[in-house]
């Protein structure tokens, strides 16, 4: 677990690294045939870091469908989603922070070889408010592990129709 040191010279980007939140998650999944579909939803609660610094509590969902097109290969369909409350620093907002993401996000997993799949995805933002200043959101393509903004869950088809969840960040 990354750590940074608790100083008065710690910079806000840096402490966003440090330990100071809770999160929990809930994952539903159900499959039949060839398709496989499930609903994750995660959230944050964040706490006041030395400098007097929050980062906004969050909320992130996904709902997806993947369809198995033959035993090495499945397509996937999702829509994923964040909301995000404001920063705030000394207990005052921060402009231009939190807001929310709604995007479609295709992909596909495919294994390899064994029990070793490949996955991407992509987010295609198509709804996306900022609190204060309004940025354009632009397509972000990732891989399991890839972005703070991206939730991935790969299911994974063993055998005679077990699933097995994989999850990460």
């Amino acid at each position: 677990m990354p750590t940074v040191a608790a100083s008065a010279s710690t910079s806000t980007a840096n402490s966003a690294r440090a330990p100071g939140g809770r999160s929990w998650e809930s994952t539903i999944a159900s499959s039949r045939g060839d398709w496989t579909a499930f609903v994750s939803v995660s959230g944050r609660l964040q706490t006041t870091n030395t400098a007097g610094y929050r980062y906004g509590s969050s909320l992130l969902w996904s709902v997806q469908s993947q369809y198995f097109a033959d035993p090495s290969l499945a397509l996937v369909l999702g829509i994923d989603g964040r909301y995000a409350a404001p920063d705030q620093q000394s207990g005052q907002s921060v402009d231009s922070t939190g807001g929310a993401l709604l995007a479609l996000a295709p992909g596909f997993y495919w294994n390899m070889f064994g029990n070793a799949w490949l996955s991407a995805r992509m987010q295609w933002p198509v709804y996306t408010p900022v609190w204060g200043a309004e940025h354009r959101a632009r397509p972000r393509r990732g891989h399991t592990g890839s972005s703070a903004f991206e939730r991935n869950v790969s299911l994974l088809r063993l055998g005679s129709g077990t699933i097995v969840a994989i999850e990460g960040w």
